[in-house]
């Protein structure tokens, strides 16, 4: 995990900086002319600065957009009266506890359709997260993708939120729990 490289991190930045004024510095010990040294130095530093600057700029953009998460968050606010009861798959979608009865289970099969019916739930949301190794993965896990494929037939399809190049994240399935 980044995590556990972050305590390096300052490390390795002194021992880049020292192999680039290395660098640098052999340039200018091999090269007589001035200006075309700074020049050689200059796309060394370039090069070096690349990668991150390219990063950054890449992280920014994401910033930017309007996240897969973002919109099933405002699509609940808007469309989903307080109090429903709500199952969801990961915290992807963090809602407020005292504007909605919600429960986060790490997989929506970890109860069939009966139970979710029982307990009185008005919606579910699935995610990729949890659904896309039992679905998308090959060989798909033979038990677990019976099991969302028995779930989701019976659930009523409200909405999905697809990642797009404007949208990232992850996929985002509403349903709505039919009443018995």
């Amino acid at each position: 995990y980044g995590r556990y490289l972050l305590p390096l991190l300052p490390f390795l930045c002194v021992l880049a900086g020292g192999a680039l004024a290395w660098g640098i510095e052999a340039v200018h010990a091999r090269v007589a002319r001035p200006a075309v040294a700074v020049l050689a130095a200059a796309v060394l530093l370039a090069a070096v600065c690349w990668v991150p600057a390219a990063n950054s700029l890449g992280t920014l953009r994401n910033a930017t957009r309007v996240s897969t998460s973002e919109q099933a968050y405002r699509w609940i606010l808007a469309n989903v009266p307080a109090q429903t009861r709500i199952g969801m798959e990961s915290r992807g979608i963090l809602l407020n506890a005292e504007q909605y009865n919600v429960e986060y289970l790490a997989r929506l099969i970890r109860h069939d359709f009966a139970h979710y019916q029982a307990e009185g739930y008005e919606y579910l949301l699935a995610s990729d997260l949890a659904f896309g190794p039992a679905l998308y993965r090959e060989p798909p896990e033979a038990g677990a993708a019976a099991q969302y494929e028995d779930l989701f037939a019976r659930l009523e399809p409200v909405t999905t939120f697809r990642p797009s190049r404007d949208h990232p994240g992850p996929e985002w399935r509403v349903y709505r729990v039919p009443r018995p």
